[in-house]
């Protein structure tokens, strides 16, 4: 049976149900659900003023907090440094980009050393009683008694006062060092006015009309419930009295838990209204059973098909992020997203064949890569060695040997000019220089042959050992082949190259690779890196390890680190092409696009970065026993 025809059938039954239901459904049981809703968002529209006051409070008592746990404050209260006054507490700017209309700083004595209150609208200090203006008395909110022997003041006060200006939210802090550290010096308040301006901010950012309410003796009669929330008996009330409005009232108290002000919010009554509404026109059991149908209806997809969908999904991440080609699904389900399923398990099979092809194929390839690199270096080595020879054999011939053996010939059956008899000795003497020099010319020859002969030996033996060398891999301990690397290098890289490995080396576990294979990367890069500096001066190389970051199979990462040696970004992005313009004339060893080809195929990646240190590979290759 195929999907569609399933859920038709399913929705069809479903129908039938809900026909049989639908008588039973009475609208009178909706009635309270929507009041209780109405009752719930008019609470909740209450609180997002209660807590925006609260927020606004919390924001200034932070502000007062950074300002009292201040080293220029801490230092002013003992100094009173006008500096300090005039570029913090004397300018209008304090108080205007802060919202202030209080400011206060006393000592522990409660002597006021500052006290500023201002009118943000007319930019004019004003004078409130409230506040006392020489000393704060003892138990005043702002004034906090010192405590005999300590170190260190956390007591705060935040919250709102009566003035005669209205009601004001206040926070005094104690001023400390800037570690928070004592003992205190005394205390630092801060005020803002309930400003109707404060109030029409807050209303926006709440999306609730409201508004700040200090009732007078005579405005509760029309409302015995708003009289107990003066007396303090209750918090909160709700006006149900206008069909079409909700008005709702809360008390804010003042720091001594006394009631101050109330709060009073507006509500439309869509909620009764629209449900009232909806049982007028019999119109609830149409809507109740499109939601019960909808949720049923994707209930029921989401069974049969988005859930396994789902689990193919994951199944192709997972084989994404893992590689793994071999992991299947296995569904027996005999619809579309079985046969789905099946087919995407035979894709995986035969991907991992090709996969596997491929990568014997990039494996040996990039072998035949190196060699081929490695055969190309070695012709420019036997290039200078034929031009040596040809020197040689010039010298050889040069040497005046007839002449030679004429003059001995001459010498030994006597001579009876003295004169001429000087002139062949001296010709001899002469002669005999002159070959010393040329067989001193012809020995060093002989060396650079030699040498050349020996690093031709040591590349082709390498190239022997890859032919007779199969694609096996095993587990290798990375500070092994580090030293089998470091006897592999060529006599001019190990005089011009310095490598020096970390000890963190001999910690790693092991990594699954070739071992000569990966032995003769090591030494490229090694070569490369000393080429990148042109070959001309010695280069200090060190070579570190650790776990691969980022990588979630757990590889193994083994950097080489060239200090003082930088690659431009142009230069860097050709590295590892299959021309990428590097010069490794005299390195005699294989390029950077084929060292990449046989470590991927191998599980690994190569990866160059450069940094202030210097230029660094990264080799990053599977742990032991992965593959």
């Amino acid at each position: 049976m195929s999907l569609k025809i399933k859920i038709l059938c399913i929705a069809f039954g479903l129908l039938i149900v809900y026909a049989a239901i639908h008588g039973a459904i009475n609208r009178l049981i909706f009635i309270p659900g929507f009041i209780y809703l109405e009752q719930r968002e008019a609470e909740k529209n209450l609180n997002r003023p209660l807590e925006a006051l609260k927020n606004e409070l919390a924001h200034l008592s932070a502000l007062a907090q950074d300002w009292g746990a201040w080293d220029e404050t801490y230092e002013f209260m003992r100094s009173e440094s006008p500096a300090y006054r005039s570029s913090n507490l004397e300018p209008l700017a304090t108080y205007e980009v802060n919202r202030l209309n209080l400011l206060v700083l006393a000592d522990t004595m409660g002597r006021v050393m500052w006290k500023k209150t201002l009118d943000l609208e007319t930019k004019k200090d004003i004078r409130l009683s409230d506040i006392p203006d020489a000393v704060l008395p003892s138990g005043h909110p702002f004034f906090f008694e010192e405590r005999p022997g300590s170190i260190r003041e956390t007591r705060s006060v935040a919250g709102f006062i009566a003035t005669s200006r209205g009601p004001m939210m206040v926070a005094t802090r104690p001023i400390l060092t800037g570690t928070r550290q004592g003992p205190v010096r005394g205390t630092l308040t801060m005020g803002r006015f309930l400003t109707p301006d404060l109030v029409q901010d807050l209303s926006v950012q709440t999306d609730v009309p409201f508004s700040v309410v200090v009732p007078g003796p005579g405005d509760t009669a029309d409302l015995p419930e708003l009289a107990e929330l003066v007396k303090g008996s209750k918090d909160r009330s709700v006006d149900t009295s206008d069909e079409r409005t909700l008005y709702l009232y809360g008390v804010v108290r003042d720091i001594g838990q006394r009631p101050l002000f109330l709060v009073k919010a507006s509500m439309g009554r869509e909620i009764l209204g629209k449900g009232l509404e909806t049982l007028r026109y019999s119109m609830i059991s149409v809507v109740a059973a499109g939601f019960l149908l909808l949720f049923l209806i994707i209930f029921i997809l989401h069974s049969t098909i988005l859930n396994p969908l789902s689990t193919l999904a994951r199944h192709a991440q997972t084989v994404e992020e893992t590689g793994n080609l071999s992991a299947r699904l296995n569904f027996q389900r005999q619809d579309e997203i079985g046969l789905l399923a099946r087919r995407f398990d035979n894709m995986l099979s035969r991907l991992s064949e090709v996969r596997s092809e491929l990568l014997d194929q990039s494996y040996y390839a990039g072998l035949a890569g190196i060699a081929s690199d490695i055969l190309h270096h070695s012709g420019n080595v036997l290039m200078p060695m034929a031009q040596k020879i040809t020197t040689l054999r010039e010298l050889c011939e040069s040497v005046p040997r007839r002449n030679f053996h004429t003059c001995l010939e001459e010498l030994e059956h006597g001579v009876t000019d003295p004169e001429r008899e000087r002139s062949l000795k001296r010709f001899l003497h002469l002669s005999s220089l002159e070959i010393g020099k040329t067989f001193d010319r012809a020995a060093d020859l002989l060396d650079d042959l030699e040498r050349h002969s020996r690093e031709i030996e040591q590349v082709m033996g390498g190239l022997e050992r890859y032919s007779r060398a199969g694609k096996t891999t095993r587990n290798l301990m990375p500070a092994e082949l580090v030293d089998e690397a470091r006897s592999r290098l060529p006599e001019h890289v190990r005089r011009l190259c310095h490598v020096r490995m970390h000890p963190g080396v001999h910690t790693l576990p092991p990594v699954n690779a070739e071992p000569l294979v990966l032995s003769q990367i090591l030494v490229a890069l090694i070569s490369h890196s000393l080429a990148f500096s042109g070959e001309s001066a010695e280069q200090n190389m060190e070579i570190r390890g650790g776990a691969s970051p980022g990588d979630p199979a757990g590889k193994i990462r083994i950097t080489l680190l060239t200090h003082g040696v930088h690659l431009g970004a142009d230069r860097m992005k050709t590295l590892f092409e299959r021309h990428s313009g590097v010069d490794t004339t005299h390195s005699y060893q294989a390029s950077l696009h084929w060292c990449s080809n046989v470590v991927s195929a191998m599980g690994g990646e190569l990866t160059v970065s450069d940094d202030d240190a210097g230029i660094a590979f990264h080799l990053d290759l599977p742990r032991g026993g992965d593959a």
